[in-house]
């Protein structure tokens, strides 16, 4: 009870040093008043780690946090990309669940991530679990659907070449679709290794 009137105003405290050991006594301690000091912690390049393996602590009982990040599209894409990686590192049943149940609802940046998370997963935990929750033919439509959507791309930058659409603005959306078509390749390829 005592440490709970300190942990405010520890939290604010100057010292990085004092924040980070602050992130793990919370998680050690189950201050579940405090929990959120842990999910700001991803965000925060000083205190990533420490607020990484606190949540690590917490164990299946930070899923629910974390995939409320991952879900919450007003968190920066930096702090939904930790989120996933801390779910990643839970490595548990329920972790790779609510990873995979977002595998194929998911496009751009969050899909690549989600897929790089459930790679990095040791021991192929991620890749059984994908596998075993979605089987081949859910990996295989996930690919069909980035081959359609590269597909469409491709389509789109045929149509709007230099002479259909001219001057910068030409330009810039040919780039984005070039960098698009680009992201769509590489999220085929990290679905080939499943």
């Amino acid at each position: 009870q005592a440490l709970r009137l300190y942990v405010p105003n520890l939290l604010q405290d100057h010292s990085i040093e004092v924040r980070c050991a602050l992130l793990e006594v919370i998680a050690s301690a189950r201050l579940e008043d405090y929990y959120t000091a842990l999910i700001d912690g991803l965000g925060d390049k000083t205190t990533r780690e420490a607020a990484l393996k606190g949540l690590a602590r917490l164990g299946n009982e930070a899923v629910p946090m974390l995939t409320a990040v991952v879900d919450n599209i007003k968190q920066s894409d930096l702090t939904r990309m930790h989120g996933l990686t801390a779910i990643g590192q839970l490595g548990t049943p329920e972790a790779i669940d609510a990873l995979v149940s977002r595998l194929l609802t998911s496009w751009g940046a969050m899909r690549r991530n989600l897929l790089k998370t459930l790679l990095k997963i040791p021991d192929d935990v991620g890749i059984e679990g994908v596998l075993t929750r979605i089987g081949r033919s859910g990996v295989e439509a996930a690919i069909e659907q980035e081959m359609m959507y590269v597909g469409q791309l491709c389509a789109a930058a045929v149509d709007l070449d230099e002479t259909r659409l001219a001057g910068a603005e030409g330009d810039l959306i040919r780039q984005s679709l070039k960098d698009s078509i680009e992201d769509a390749q590489e999220q085929i390829f990290l679905l080939m290794k499943f």
